[in-house]
């Protein structure tokens, strides 16, 4: 008897264990089955910060949210950071204004649509008494020639933000067409490595410092009080058109997981006439800080 009881025993922990076990694993693949069931509602892209400091994409997601089933997340970073981490399959889409950065990942193969959205332009800001004396300039060459010649001569210093965002792409270009040798080393060329908003307030505690930004993040800094001498010294260049890009990814590049249909739903959304509207109407202040593409009449930049 004590032999069976033994067996008994055995056995019935063993049934135990082996209906634990099948009991565990069926609550293990229900979660996971409940989690891929509830991130194929949300769609994870990286996007640029000017559009998330001023509060833009949280406008447009949130408008979007009321009618869609689908959860929009997102990171907001530099666009040179926010392509990496499409090319590494960690989002399903891209909003980024890094022209060039954006064509490589067509040509790559990584990105299958590119979409342009809205458009702002770059502006160059620097303190009131201007030492650099750039507010009177023609161009935006004429304009980094002065920084350059001023910096060299202690008068002045440019704050980059050196962290292969659109803005900072956008910056090296300028430097690339003058035939100037980026000035890393020089005494009054500074990389913040930080995003647009850490830049223009670093920026502003230097009373000869100069910087190139997107203009919604300054009109926003302005309209909290945060600078204190910061004023727009150089607009108005078609040379600093500023468009901002939805890319699409290639799930056979990247990842069979990617929430194309997700993505794609978000970008139409940000095509129609109700989106292009809210953007239309989006200010701060007095400043229009993004237009609708379908405002902008030069059909090259299409091709």
């Amino acid at each position: 008897m004590k032999y069976t009881k033994s067996i008994y025993m055995k056995f019935e922990k063993s049934t135990a264990i082996f209906f634990s076990v099948i009991l565990i694993s069926s609550l293990t693949s229900f979660f996971i089955l409940q989690t891929q069931t509830n991130n194929s509602n949300q769609v994870f892209l990286s996007t640029s910060t000017s559009i998330e400091n001023t509060g833009l994409l949280d406008l447009l997601i949130t408008e979007y949210e009321k009618f869609s089933d689908y959860i929009i997340k997102y990171t907001a970073i530099g666009s040179g950071a926010a392509i990496q981490l499409a090319i590494d399959g960690e989002v399903d889409g891209v909003i980024s204004h890094a022209p060039n950065l954006e064509i490589d990942l067509l040509d790559q193969g990584i990105a299958n649509n590119r979409e342009i959205l809205w458009y702002n332009y770059f502006v160059i800001i620097g303190p009131s008494n201007d030492p650099a004396n750039i507010s009177n300039s023609k161009t935006i060459s004429e304009v980094f020639q002065k920084l350059e010649e001023t910096g060299n001569n202690g008068q002045s210093n440019f704050y980059s933000r050196g962290d292969s965002s659109g803005t900072h792409q956008k910056e090296l270009s300028i430097w690339s067409d003058l035939n100037i040798t980026i000035p890393n080393n020089s005494d009054w060329y500074y990389e913040t490595g930080t995003g647009m908003s850490s830049t223009i307030i670093t920026t502003n505690n230097d009373e000869k410092g100069y910087t190139i930004s997107d203009i919604g993040t300054y009109a926003k800094l302005i309209s909290n009080n945060v600078l204190t001498s910061m004023n727009i010294l150089y607009e108005n260049d078609n040379n600093l058109f500023n468009p901002y890009s939805f890319l699409t990814l290639n799930p056979e590049k990247i990842s069979s997981s990617l929430n194309i249909e997700g993505a794609n739903d978000f970008l139409n959304f940000l095509k129609s006439k109700q989106c292009q509207d809210l953007v239309r109407s989006f200010k701060i202040s007095s400043f229009q800080l993004f237009i609708p593409i379908s405002d902008y009449n030069d059909t090259s930049i299409f091709s």
